[in-house]
């Protein structure tokens, strides 16, 4: 008896030249032969017949790879395979759909997710949040409101009303709309470390670690002094 297997996931993911390779060959073993299509920015669709031709794209800019999807199906059309990679903003990002006897279905979606895991970047839980337009306002305004709450509490001096209310408070409302109109594109969900991507993606986790999280850390330890002689 057949069985089917799928799951739309929504996890960050970057797909490098090993973890690719690593599952056209699960499918290859389970299955059988690998289709490899991809989608690319230059608005064609491109084929490869081996994984080595894929690994060997020089993936430029203007035509680099926006989608990969990985299928396969077994000479008896019995099992069949499909990984479908995707950086759509519309789309989920990962989606996968199995069909066989339980026993294959199982081991593959065991080993693809293994597999799966080991791709996600360190700031998946920032790149999942699924509405970021209401998230920023709805933190913005929770934040004010927890600040002036906190003010009538503790009844603070001038001061410190605008210390927190000229100082404090705008600015994260300026690194809010920062993350707002630059946050996909500096913690992008969908990456392709093939070719000349694995130099984009490179260049990018260094903009990350040393101006965007050098940026909060630095930010964050500048409120330590403000917040304690507000507390005190």
């Amino acid at each position: 008896m057949n069985v089917q297997y799928s799951k739309n996931l929504s996890d960050a993911f970057v797909a490098s030249s090993d973890s690719l390779k690593k599952l056209v060959e699960l499918l290859q073993n389970y299955v059988g032969k690998v289709d490899i299509s991809t989608d690319c920015a230059d608005g064609f669709s491109r084929d490869f017949n081996t994984i080595e031709a894929l690994i060997d794209y020089e993936n430029p800019k203007s035509k680099e790879i926006r989608r990969i999807d990985l299928s396969a199906r077994s000479d008896d059309y019995k099992t069949s395979a499909s990984i479908d990679f995707n950086s759509s903003i519309f789309r989920r990002k990962i989606s996968i759909h199995f069909e066989g006897c339980q026993e294959i279905v199982l081991k593959l979606r065991d080993e693809t997710q293994i597999i799966i895991e080991g791709m996600r970047p360190w700031y998946n839980v920032v790149s999942r949040i699924s509405n970021s337009e209401y998230a920023v306002v709805i933190l913005v305004f929770s934040i004010y409101l927890v600040a002036r709450l906190t003010n009538l509490w503790l009844s603070i001096s001038d001061y410190e009303v605008e210390l927190l209310d000229v100082i404090i408070i705008p600015l994260l409302f300026i690194i809010l709309l920062i993350a707002l109109f630059f946050g996909k594109r500096l913690f992008p969900s969908a990456v392709f470390t093939i070719g000349q991507g694995k130099s984009r993606f490179r260049t990018l986790e260094k903009v990350q670690w040393s101006v965007v999280i050098a940026f909060i850390v630095s930010f964050a330890a500048g409120l330590v002094v403000p917040i304690i002689v507000i507390i005190f």
